[in-house]
């Protein structure tokens, strides 16, 4: 039995409370029968996460013939309009239900998750990094030794769900994003891989001193996480001549242009960007 359970990491936004752990153990099995933990401000404010299964070593035959032990991990989580962050640059919230099975090193992971609510303000400066003429070596790296464990083999497949509040705001952007996207990785592709389509919804884009329409913004992964596809199409408002910019390419190497409807020299779709007319 385990009570008065809490989580909690100021960095990353985290602040779980009032857990409870009842499990037993038959054998060499351990049966978790209930695991329960509240977001911040309870269940009724902060949601809540609750999961059940069984983890035991488990006796298999190997490829040679040989009976061996392996791990055995079976496990059942469902979210409850749970506040998974709350840092003041970083709210999120999801339900969903997701399962977990490790079989020595096979992890298979399926389910779905959806946001309720979610805001994240993008930082105005770069994350820093280290230089190129800095190395670090760990304890691994400097002994020579190589591990003794073994590396997880993954297959996971989770559907995700921007829902109807999942807020984006800086480094000129202000707007809703919607969409569908799964996220796979296989033991040929381990890599996390995000497959769909994430759109704006009404937002603003500020740019040469303006505050632009979002007419089309699409982001398409097909792959790579951190590399999608860009289809931005921002408008300036108000104006007799259609202008704004327009951002193609991918998100490591966007192709950003003045956009002008009918098509115009880059001065003129930069004069009526700026100053609202001709130059002229």
């Amino acid at each position: 039995r385990g009570d008065g359970l809490a989580l909690r990491s100021l960095v990353e936004g985290i602040e779980f409370a009032g857990g409870e752990l009842r499990a037993s153990l038959r054998g060499e099995e351990l049966l978790i029968e209930r695991l329960q933990i509240a977001g911040p401000g309870g269940a009724a404010t902060g949601g809540q996460l609750r999961a059940s299964g069984s983890a035991s070593w488990a006796a298999v035959t190997a490829t040679d013939g040989r009976r061996v032990r392996q791990p055995l991990l079976q496990l059942q989580a469902q979210a409850d309009h749970l506040r998974v962050s709350v840092r003041a640059d970083r709210r999120l919230t999801v339900s969903g239900e997701v399962q977990a099975r490790l079989q020595g090193k096979d992890l298979q992971l399926r389910g779905g998750l959806s946001v309720d609510q979610a805001a994240f303000v993008l930082p105005d400066e770069q994350t820093p990094r280290l230089g190129d003429d800095v190395v670090v070596r760990g304890r691994g790296t400097s002994t020579g030794q190589p591990s003794s464990g073994e590396r997880v083999v993954p297959d996971v497949l989770l559907k995700l769900r921007l829902g109807d509040n999942f807020q984006v705001r800086g480094h000129g952007l202000d707007t809703r994003l919607a969409g569908d996207l799964e996220l796979r990785s296989t033991a040929a592709q381990p890599a996390p891989r995000l497959l769909g389509e994430v759109r704006t919804v009404r937002g603003t884009y500020r740019a040469y001193g303006q505050r632009l329409d979002i007419e089309q913004g699409v982001v398409r992964f097909a792959g790579p996480y951190d590399n999608p596809a860009l289809d931005v199409l921002a408008i300036r408002p108000f104006t007799s001549q259609r202008v704004g910019v327009q951002i193609r390419g991918t998100a490591q190497a966007p192709q950003v242009r003045l956009y002008s409807d009918p098509e115009l020299p880059d001065s003129e779709k930069l004069a009526w960007l700026v100053l609202g007319r001709s130059a002229s």
